[in-house]
């Protein structure tokens, strides 16, 4: 049995400048919105939210732990 290798615990565009990184606001519509505000192409400042808030939450997971 293999186990998976120990996280590195970066956090995606963690050091992101100002502007590299919006929050995606409307989280429980999702990538839905893109059609009717970007026509379909989300900006990369999204994307750099979304996946920050992803990494976010995974370290949370692995600092508190999962409940067994």
């Amino acid at each position: 049995m293999s186990f998976q290798n120990k996280p590195d615990y970066l956090i995606f565009a963690q050091e992101g400048k100002s502007g590299e990184v919006l929050a995606f606001f409307d989280i429980k519509r999702g990538w839905g919105l893109t059609t009717e505000q970007t026509k379909g192409k989300p900006p990369l400042e999204w994307m750099n939210g979304a996946f920050q808030r992803v990494d976010r939450n995974i370290n949370y997971l692995i600092e508190q732990g999962i409940a067994e």
